[in-house]
């Protein structure tokens, strides 16, 4: 019996429980760190992704103020690569410039697709720009 309390014996884990707070607290923490990651992720692809948009919209405009001047898809390719992407594809249809923009997915993702053994996808959007007036 404990000193301090007359009458009670003092209280034992049952064998088979030692320790499995320290695995619990252990997988909790695990959880916590992939959905972090996977979180920061989707923060950084998405962040790509509207640079690239703010790109191919500038790509667009670029294109259109120089559709009457001649080819607008060089100006186009110039604010592409400015933006930190690629030209993919620019054509003019009516009085439009239409452009699409590719560009690598951002680090974390990169490498979380490659250590998965897949390839990383690319970005992809699209904008379309007429004249000036």
């Amino acid at each position: 019996m404990s000193p301090g309390k007359p009458g009670r014996k003092p209280s034992r884990p049952a064998i088979g429980d030692l320790g499995s707070a320290t695995i619990l607290g252990c997988a909790l923490m695990c959880v916590c760190l992939v959905v972090g990651l996977a979180a920061l992720a989707l923060g950084e692809l998405s962040a790509a992704r509207a640079k690239l948009s703010s790109a191919a919209d500038l790509a667009a405009l670029a294109g259109a103020e120089h559709l009457t001047s001649g080819d607008p898809c060089p100006a186009a390719q110039r604010i592409a690569v400015l933006g930190g992407g690629r030209l993919a594809q620019c054509e003019v249809e009516g009085g439009d410039v239409m452009v699409t923009i590719s560009g690598d997915p951002p680090g974390l993702v990169a490498k979380i697709v490659t250590m998965a053994g897949a390839e990383p996808p690319t970005i992809e959007v699209r904008a379309r720009a007429g004249p000036p007036p």
